[in-house]
């Protein structure tokens, strides 16, 4: 199942992300906790990322969409490498991602 931090990400909870990293009780291995797709907090960041807006409540989205990337790519421990039930990685998700930027420059 989704952790705390995981729903966060997906809402783009921003605070909520900022404390649930800066508990005290937040365990660095947890990052890489995979729900039942297989898919961490990091992933489904990558996957729910926005990168266009259309007013300023989207806009707002996506400078907490871009920030909670950030955060969760500093966390000490973070898997790079580990795969989800698609064999998708940080790394293939990144290069989607950009792909998509790309398309829209």
């Amino acid at each position: 199942g989704r952790t705390a931090l995981m729903y966060a990400v997906v809402e783009y909870d921003l605070n909520t992300v900022e404390k649930l990293l800066q508990h005290s009780d937040f365990e660095s291995a947890s990052i890489n906790h995979a729900d039942n797709d297989g898919n961490t907090a990091l992933m489904l960041a990558i996957k729910n990322a926005r990168f266009q807006y259309i007013d300023s409540q989207e806009f707002k989205i996506l400078e907490n969409s871009q920030t909670i990337l950030g955060l969760l790519v500093e966390v000490p421990g973070i898997d790079f490498f580990q795969a989800n039930k698609a064999g998708e990685t940080v790394l293939s998700l990144l290069e989607k991602f950009i792909d998509k930027v790309d398309d829209l420059l």
